[in-house]
């Protein structure tokens, strides 16, 4: 099964240490984390780091640093040669050249470039192509598209939107183009799950202030409750005043932010969704 699984947040809520402690290059402080068995993952960097004294053909090569490793000790007749047969076959190493050069035919990359002369966007595409060449079933991606100009982050997303066929991608995202091509979305705060949905689901009920915000202000609504006793609560709007029963404790005169979801009014206060007007709201 392949799926597109989005994560935002704002910066400095764990996005990028999360990628990086899947993909081995941190480790947690506490917890356990659970793979599939004989799982095959790559990730690529916000900011990737690629040997610019290289061809571009040798960089996306040293996707398979450790498959050609095994492949020199078996024709050095190094150790148990069974295994390391076993280990080319199975990642199918005896064909790493065609693969490497299919997979910058696919990305549109020209081999024998130098790094050193290639635009960001192109560097971008390499160091996805170096991660594609394992034929990962979980690519992780941090924001691959950020920091290029429109034509290049162009080029990026299509290859992209080729890459993540067919395979699961977990992608950091800081743009609503790239939110809206997920099929789900995973929010953090301050470290923490806030909420997983689709963007749909995310656009019509979003449980955070900071979820609505990120998916576009058409879902919002500035106002200010006016009054809240004995479960009857009053918001002043921009389009008037709505009047309904209250629920969870809330305060009179605080600017909030309101959400009109199938008749319920929903508040948000302190960027927390801590209540809402029932349904059969009148407009006074």
């Amino acid at each position: 099964t392949s799926e597109r699984i989005g994560l935002i947040g704002r910066n400095g809520t764990g996005k990028s240490s999360l990628l990086k402690i899947l993909a081995g290059k941190e480790q947690l402080d506490d917890g356990v984390i659970q793979f599939q068995q004989n799982l095959n993952l790559a990730y690529v960097a916000q900011e990737p780091v690629l040997d610019a004294n290289v061809s571009v053909f040798d960089s996306v090569s040293e996707g398979l640093a450790g498959l050609k490793a095994v492949l020199d000790q078996y024709v050095a007749g190094l150790g148990d040669l069974d295994r390391l047969q076993n280990i080319i076959e199975l990642q199918d190493g005896w064909n790493w050249e065609q693969r490497v050069e299919e997979t910058l035919h696919r990305l549109h990359l020209d081999p024998g470039a130098k790094v050193a002369t290639l635009s960001g966007g192109n560097r971008k595409r390499v160091a996805l192509a170096r991660a594609l060449v394992v034929a990962p079933r979980l690519l992780l991606l941090d924001e691959a598209t950020s920091a290029l100009d429109a034509e290049n982050e162009r080029l990026v997303q299509l290859a992209l939107d080729e890459a993540m066929a067919g395979r699961t991608t977990l992608v950091i995202a800081h743009r609503l183009a790239t939110v809206l091509r997920a099929d789900r979305i995973v929010v953090m705060r301050d470290g923490k799950v806030r909420q997983v949905g689709t963007p749909e689901e995310l656009y019509a009920r979003p449980a955070h202030l900071d979820v609505a915000e990120f998916m576009g202000y058409r879902n919002r609504l500035p106002g200010v409750l006016a009054s809240a006793e004995n479960g009857v609560g009053v918001a002043t709007l921009a389009g008037g005043r709505l009047q309904g029963i209250t629920r969870g404790a809330i305060e009179d005169n605080d600017p909030n932010m309101f959400q009109l979801i199938d008749n319920k009014l929903y508040l948000h206060s302190n960027g927390e969704r801590k209540t809402m007007f029932d349904s059969n709201l009148e407009r006074n």
